[in-house]
């Protein structure tokens, strides 16, 4: 994840390895000693791989992130969730089209109506490169 995502968690998510991509705060990271830091998407990746050599490594942002990897062809699958509402926000990602099957294959997992529990109706798909 980028700095910016990590700062707006607040605090390293629970039960996984957060490796925090940033050049400009390093060294304050580096200090807490409950993250790992990267220079660059390129490191973090191989952070990823050399402490997990057997599991796929997450991006789970911001905009940033997203746009250098999808940039960059890293990315073969998607975990996509689409939340039905408008939210302000300053990120924008530039995703690829998926529309071309020819490149992308669709997995609808589940499709969620607001209720108690959800406040905005959601879908769940999986989209990966064939």
């Amino acid at each position: 994840m980028g700095r910016n995502t990590f700062e707006s968690l607040g605090k390293p998510l629970p039960d996984r390895i957060n490796i925090v991509i940033t050049s400009r705060f390093k060294d304050d990271l580096l200090k807490r000693g409950d993250v790992v830091v990267a220079d660059s998407l390129e490191e973090a990746c191989a952070m990823a791989h050399t402490i997990f050599p057997n599991r796929k490594p997450f991006l789970i942002g911001g905009g940033m992130v997203y746009n250098e990897a999808i940039q960059k062809d890293m990315v073969g699958k998607f975990y996509i969730t689409v939340v039905k509402t408008t939210i302000d926000g300053d990120a924008i990602v530039k995703f690829p089209d998926f529309s071309d099957l020819g490149i992308w294959e669709h997995e609808l997992l589940e499709a969620v109506d607001a209720d108690e529990r959800n406040q905005f109706k959601s879908v769940f798909m999986d989209i990966r490169r064939k």
